[in-house]
C-alpha cells in the first residue's frame, strides 16, 4: 500500500544558511514518458542514452529519454547474461560498465554493447588484517585485507576503477560506519574516514536473543566521492563539509547556520514509506558443507499502515538527508536538505573548500541519480504512489 501525502504544499521558506547564496535555475532538457519503481544510480552511455537499473520493475535498459526507446540488455535468470534484481549501473573506467545485481548476490561487468562479461561476488572476505598503505582514489587510507564478509555495495567508483562503498560493524548498536575502497580483481580494500550512522537500539528479546532496531529520522553523517577520489564528509554535529583531496589535504568548510524543522505526522509517514520501497533487506545462512549462502533483495521491508506512535522520533528533524550528497565531475558538491513532506526539494551547492555558493530547488522528493556530459544532472522525481521519473535537467 502506498501512502498519499495530505494537504496542501506549504509555502517554502529558505534558511539562514542562504544567506548571500544564489538560488541556480533548473533547466529540464528531457523526461523519460514512464515512470520506474526505484532508480539509485544510472549511467549516461557515449551514445547520449541512460542506463538504467530498477529492482522493483527488474528493468535494466538503455533508454533515449527523447525518444522514448528502450534496449533491454541481458534477461532475468541466474546464468550467464542474466540478472535477477538489477539495483545499480556504474561507469568503469575502461567504458565498460557495472551491474549490482541484487538477487544473484555478485557484480557484473558489461561493455558498450551490453554484452555480459565478468562476474564478482558481493559478499567478499577472508584472510588476515595487514599494514601499509596504498596510492590511488583518495590519500591517506589504511590498507587492509578482508577478514569477514563485506558487502561490497558501490556509491562511487572513481576513474581508476576504485569502488567507493561504506562498510559498518555491528559489535555495539551506535559502531561506526568507514568509508571503504575496493576493487573487483583484490580482496585488499582500503579504509578511509569514518562517519556517524544512524542510531540503533540495542534490547534482549530473551532467551539470550539481542535485537537491534534503527532509531527513525537520527541525525546521521553523510558521504560521497568524485571521480577523481576527493571524498567528501557532510558532518551532523553542526553542518559542514570535511573534504579530503586526491593529494591527501583536508579542508573543512564553515559551519552552516539552520533551522532544524520540527517532524509532522506526515514526516513521519513519508520517512517510513521511504524506508520501506528503499530499503535493502539481506539474509544469510551456512549450509551442513560449512558454506555460506545469501540472499538480497531491494524494497518489501514493512508491510501495512505504519503506526508512528509506537516509535521514538527526534523533535527536530536533521539538516540534511542521509544519501543525498554527490559530487559532480565539474567538483560541485549537491546535498540535499531534509524538507517538509510534499515541499520542493532543495539542495545546497557547496565548492571543493566546503563553502556554500548556491542552492536549487526541485521537485518534491527528488534525488539525483547521476551525472553526464555537459553539466547534465540525472535526476528522479517520485509522485504519490511511489513512482519515479526520470529526468535530465541541467542546474545554473
Amino acid at each position: 500500500m502506498k501512502y498519499s501525502l495530505m494537504g496542501a504544499v506549504a509555502a517554502f521558506t529558505i534558511g539562514a544558511s542562504f544567506a548571500g547564496a544564489q538560488q541556480l535555475p533548473v533547466s529540464v532538457q528531457a523526461e523519460y514518458e514512464e515512470g520506474f519503481g526505484y532508480l539509485s544510480a544510472v549511467r549516461e552511455l557515449p551514445d547520449g542514452r541512460v542506463l538504467v537499473a530498477d529492482p522493483l520493475g527488474q528493468i535494466l535498459a538503455a533508454i533515449d529519454l527523447k525518444t522514448g526507446a528502450m534496449e533491454t540488455w541481458g534477461r532475468e535468470g541466474g546464468g550467464p547474461g542474466e540478472w535477477k534484481q538489477p539495483d545499480a549501473v556504474f561507469a568503469l573506467p575502461d567504458g565498460q560498465t557495472l551491474l549490482v545485481d541484487l538477487g544473484n548476490g555478485r557484480l557484473s561487468t558489461i561493455a558498450d554493447d551490453g554484452t555480459f562479461l565478468e562476474t564478482y561476488p558481493i559478499a567478499r572476505g577472508g584472510g588476515n588484517a595487514g599494514g601499509g598503505r596504498r596510492g590511488g582514489g583518495a590519500a591517506g587510507g589504511r590498507r587492509m585485507v578482508m577478514s569477514s564478509p563485506t558487502m561490497l555495495l558501490p556509491r562511487v567508483i572513481d576513474s581508476k576503477g576504485g569502488i567507493y562503498f561504506s562498510a559498518r560493524s555491528f559489535g555495539s548498536p551506535n559502531d561506526s560506519t568507514t568509508v571503504t575502497r575496493a576493487t573487483l580483481e583484490s580482496q585488499e580494500t582500503t579504509a578511509y574516514g569514518k562517519v556517524k550512522p544512524q542510531e540503533m537500539r540495542q534490547s534482549s528479546t530473551g532467551a539470550g536473543n539481542v535485537q537491534i532496531t534503527p532509531l527513525p529520522m537520527t541525525a546521521r553523517d553523510d558521504w560521497a566521492a568524485g571521480t577523481d577520489g576527493t571524498l567528501v564528509y557532510v558532518r551532523s554535529d553542526g553542518y559542514y563539509l570535511e573534504i579530503v583531496r586526491p593529494d591527501g589535504s583536508t579542508v573543512r568548510g564553515p559551519e552552516q547556520d539552520v533551522d532544524l524543522l520540527r517532524p509532522s505526522d506526515d514526516d513521519k509517514v513519508a520517512y517510513l514509506e521511504r524506508q520501506s520501497s528503499a530499503g535493502i533487506q539481506m539474509q544469510m545462512s551456512m549450509n551442513t558443507d560449512g558454506e555460506r549462502q545469501m540472499s538480497m533483495a531491494r524494497g518489501g521491508g514493512r508491510g501495512g499502515d505504519p503506526d508512528i506512535n509506537q516509535l521514538e522520533w527526534p523533535s527536530r528533524m536533521p539538516a540534511f538527508r542521509a544519501g543525498s550528497t554527490a559530487v559532480a565531475p565539474d567538483g560541485r558538491i549537491f546535498v540535499g536538505r531534509m524538507v517538509h513532506a510534499g515541499d520542493p526539494s532543495l539542495f545546497d551547492i557547496f565548492d571543493q573548500n566546503g563553502k556554500l555558493v548556491g542552492h536549487t530547488e526541485f521537485g518534491p522528493n527528488t534525488s539525483i541519480v547521476g551525472f553526464g556530459a555537459n553539466g547534465v544532472i540525472y535526476i528522479t522525481e517520485a509522485d504519490m504512489f511511489g513512482l519515479q521519473w526520470l529526468k535530465r535537467v541541467t542546474v545554473g
